[in-house]
């Protein structure tokens, strides 16, 4: 496993790659290797533009974030037009805290965005039966002032996110 601690990408632009902007997954904890766990990280002031060729594929996609901060960021025509998405944060195998996702620009230009595609994608997954053997949760999560259009879905929270301590605005 690795861990990344106060990773800063700050005024950076991604355009058309075919992958995805900036993706970090994990694999199940059976497997021996646990992914990349970041901690204090800052997306900031950069642009995103075209990026992700294939279906499910996004501007940011992270799965292990702990004191995560994306700010100020602009998002356009990434993923595939049918199934566009912003940013991804798929949390998986653990408990995350402390994520915060502000004054972001999510825009959707491109025809044919039907009943998939968000701006925001915020899961703690526990679902069944991949994720209930090890559920992840999120706390804390604060998610304000971004602006999604175009999108079937601008903000998705699911799974196990601590209402409690969550700010949606």
């Amino acid at each position: 496993s690795a861990v990344v601690v106060d990773f800063l990408v700050d005024g950076c632009t991604f355009t058309s790659n075919t992958g995805g902007g900036i993706f970090s997954d994990t694999a199940t904890p059976s497997s021996g290797f646990t992914g990349v766990n970041f901690t204090n990280f800052t997306l900031s002031d950069s642009t995103f533009t075209g990026n992700g060729a294939a279906n499910n594929q996004t501007a940011v996609y992270i799965e292990r974030l702990n004191n995560g901060t994306i700010t100020r960021n602009t998002f356009t025509d990434n993923g595939i037009a049918t199934n566009p998405r912003a940013i991804t944060l798929n949390l998986k195998y653990g408990a995350y805290s402390n994520i915060t996702v502000t004054d972001n620009i999510g825009v959707e230009t491109r025809a044919g965005v039907g009943a998939n595609g968000h701006g925001l994608f915020l899961a703690a997954r526990n679902d069944a039966p991949s994720y209930s053997a090890v559920p992840a949760s999120v706390a804390n999560a604060v998610v304000t002032g971004n602006e999604f259009t175009g999108f079937h879905t601008g903000v998705s929270l699911a799974n196990d996110v601590a209402w409690a301590s969550t700010t949606v605005a």
